[in-house]
């Protein structure tokens, strides 16, 4: 079975710490499937965010195969001080068909420091 174990900008999700990985308002966001190996088919999606007025980003696939690696862009700074999250899938499907997945959360803190949570979460 192929695994979905994956990293945000280099950091395996989740985190030992269970905290989401931050970054920056505007800032590119890299994902990757830790292993390949039995791989035939990787996508990934934004399963969760932490507001009614986050707008879900796309998430654009490359590597090979193809959904190895992918990239998606965190909103602006929409003011308030709330900070943002998104939740992120990577799904695997094997040469069987077997389907296996991992979750990770990636954002930025709010202006007391912590990362919102994101719905679902």
């Amino acid at each position: 079975m192929a695994s979905a174990a994956f990293t945000i900008n280099s950091t395996a999700v989740p985190q030992t710490s269970g905290n989401a990985v931050e970054v920056t308002y505007g800032s590119t966001v890299s994902l990757a499937l830790s292993s390949t190996v039995g791989a035939v088919s990787i996508s990934w999606a934004i399963v969760g965010v932490s507001g009614v007025s986050t707008a879900t980003p796309t998430i654009t696939p490359a590597g090979t195969p193809l959904g190895a690696t992918a990239t998606f862009t965190v909103c602006s700074d929409p003011g308030g001080g709330g900070g943002t999250a998104y939740g992120v899938r990577c799904r695997v499907t094997d040469g069987a068909g077997t389907i296996s997945e991992s979750f990770g959360v990636v954002g930025v803190p709010a202006t007391v420091g912590v990362v919102p949570m994101v719905a679902g979460e």
